[in-house]
């Protein structure tokens, strides 16, 4: 399988975190009620995500063999290729 150029992210690496919100609540569907929006903590992505950097990058999805995983086409996947 050949990856087109334009489909290949690299994964930048910054001193400065960008922390994202985890809610307590968790959600089976839908859109979460705003009387529950009580913040567990704090996640910052890159932590959670990106074990390696040198060898993580980001692909798009192209096709649909994965769909049964939850995977679409268009998706944009972590790879860690370690």
């Amino acid at each position: 399988m050949k990856i087109k150029k334009e489909n290949i992210f690299k994964a930048v690496v910054r001193d400065e975190k960008v922390y994202i919100p985890l809610f307590t609540e968790s959600v089976s569907a839908g859109f979460p009620s705003p009387a529950q929006d009580y913040v567990e903590r704090s996640l910052d992505l890159n932590d959670l995500c990106i074990h390696n950097p040198a060898a993580t990058f980001f692909v798009r999805v192209s096709g649909d063999s994965m769909e049964d995983g939850g995977i679409r086409s268009g998706d944009i996947l972590i790879v860690d290729r370690s």
